[in-house]
């Protein structure tokens, strides 16, 4: 009785694998005719609109002559070619070099000052008020900023 009951639950599988296996051909089938069509929509409830694009020739051509122009002048701007009068005096100038701005240091933080007056007197003695400005920060710590990297070797 054992062994009947096993058969019978392999014929039932066997049954079901047969029925999945022609339910996914015709899904593959479905598909494939959709993609024929150059749809992939597989719904049939769902109507199929095919849109259809259409271009202004001479639309198209105002675009692209704006964009030309555009271009046009941007390349126009980064010529670099001599002036006529560098031209006729045969001689070509070195181009001027800007100069580079030297970022100021950082901050120096300052921890454990009990008495400011103190802690701006010792300061001034190295470096004029003038070059430099402090700032009080959370927690009691101080920010000392400095106008050049000059003052900060002392």
């Amino acid at each position: 009785m054992n062994g009947k009951k096993v058969l019978e639950e392999k014929r039932q599988l066997s049954d079901m694998i047969g029925e999945l296996q022609r339910y996914i051909t015709g899904l593959e089938n479905k598909f494939r005719a959709s993609e024929a069509m150059g749809n992939a929509n597989t719904n049939p409830k769902q109507e199929t609109t095919r849109v259809e694009y259409f271009t202004d020739d001479d639309e198209i051509a105002e675009e692209r002559e704006w964009i030309r122009v555009q271009n046009k002048c941007k390349k126009h701007e980064m010529n670099t070619s001599p002036t006529p009068q560098q031209q006729q005096r045969g001689e070509s100038e070195p181009p001027q070099q800007k100069e580079k701005k030297i970022p100021p240091p950082p901050p120096i933080m300052v921890d454990g000052i009990k008495v400011y007056d103190e802690f701006y007197d010792k300061i001034t003695e190295h470096i004029p008020a003038s070059k430099f400005s402090t700032k009080l920060m959370n927690g009691g710590r101080f920010k000392v900023n400095v106008a050049d990297g000059e003052v900060t070797e002392w």
